[in-house]
């Protein structure tokens, strides 16, 4: 088996809600309002416990946790959850004995959380529009893409065969989804892009050894694409420096060089793109050996490092400040804010996981200044 496939996990599954009708509807959860003073929550997960757990932090201080009846958040480090205006959206895969999987909206205006209940085992990647939200999963080797309308109406699906798809990017009206296709052994990584709406298909790149992202980003017409490694013929990853960038007019693609290894996550700000080299699967080397964020602007080329110290898990841009989350072994989590304009530090906070050693980290929720 390759090292896609045990990284996601092909699962078996069958789709019982069919286009047009809509799931049940969002149920709303974990709405006892925000703290008075807050400005990021971390997130903790659990396979084992009967619900994760939010973390809000004000400065250098916790002020508050809040209990959300879910399970099976995606651990870190992966994707922060991806932003809409005031909006977050998480996916909760549930686990082997609580395994129905929900779609999680979170609204910053009030800390409420509603839960839209879908029938796909494991979502790889959820991101959203003012219109509707977006999923994908992998059934029997084919990679699913799912469009739903604000009130859960599943209103687009397709089925792409031989492929995983390890994250989504929207672009006005077009989805592109980024993954591996291919046999065991000859797996190319593929950037298929949709019709936002029907998700009729546009057009299909294959762009060499496969890698899988899963944090992309589209910024200026291009396509980011970081994935910290590629595979080769006999499934073996390497490390990399480098990242794909793909011209979404012209769909070529070239290769951008960090000059430091293993550009896994991505985000945008007002001084460029933001990258944390980290990993998911940390087999090159030890977690604690990642702890570099590169900031890249597209235009003049420049690069800037910061060093956030061991064990990188993810970054959050909040305006003109960068949240960065470093996690040694199962320790207490730091959250660092940095300002973007010179990457000085603004403040520091640890926040110890909760009691019992059933939760892991899954991420940052982050004001967003102009939500």
């Amino acid at each position: 088996m390759s090292s896609t496939r045990r990284r996601l996990s092909l699962v078996s599954c069958l789709l019982l809600v069919g286009c047009g009708t809509p799931s049940p509807s969002p149920v709303p959860v974990g709405s006892a309002g925000c703290p008075s003073d807050w400005d990021a929550a971390i997130v903790w997960s659990t396979e084992t416990a009967p619900q994760s757990q939010l973390d809000y932090v004000s400065g250098d201080a916790v002020v508050a946790s809040r209990s959300l009846p879910h399970q099976g958040l995606r651990a870190a480090p992966a994707q922060a959850p991806f932003r809409s205006g005031e909006t977050a959206w998480l996916a909760a895969n549930g686990n082997t004995t609580r395994d129905t999987t929900h779609v999680l909206r979170w609204s910053q205006a009030d800390c409420s959380t509603q839960a839209f209940a879908v029938q796909e085992q494991v979502i790889w990647s959820v991101v959203a529009s003012d219109e509707a939200f977006y999923t994908t999963n992998t059934l029997n080797g084919e990679a699913q893409v799912h469009r739903r309308t604000m009130d859960g109406t599943l209103t687009a699906e397709v089925a792409v065969p031989a492929t995983v798809f390890s994250s989504l990017a929207l672009d006005g009206d077009r989805l592109h989804a980024v993954g591996a296709t291919g046999d065991p052994g000859d797996e190319q990584t593929v950037l298929v892009t949709f019709d936002a709406t029907t998700l009729a298909e546009q057009r299909r790149l294959e762009l060499g050894p496969r890698s899988l992202a899963v944090s992309t980003l589209v910024h200026a017409g291009k396509l980011y694409l970081p994935a910290g490694a590629v595979g080769d013929a006999n499934g073996n990853e390497r490390e990399v420096s480098t990242l794909q960038v793909v011209d979404l007019d012209t769909g070529t693609p070239e290769t951008l060089d960090l000059g430091t290894a293993s550009p896994y996550l991505v985000a945008d700000s007002e001084r460029g793109l933001v990258f944390a080299h980290t990993s998911m699967n940390p087999t090159f080397r030890s977690m604690d050996a990642y702890r570099y964020v590169t900031l890249f602007d597209p235009a003049t080329r420049e690069r800037t490092t910061l060093d956030a110290g061991p064990a990188l898990r993810q970054i959050v841009v909040a305006g003109d400040a960068l949240l960065v989350l470093t996690q040694p072994g199962d320790a207490a989590v730091t959250l660092t804010r940095y300002a973007l304009s010179d990457l000085r530090e603004l403040s520091r906070v640890e926040v110890a996981p909760p009691a019992g050693g059933q939760h892991y980290l899954s991420g940052i929720l982050a004001t967003a200044p102009d939500a």
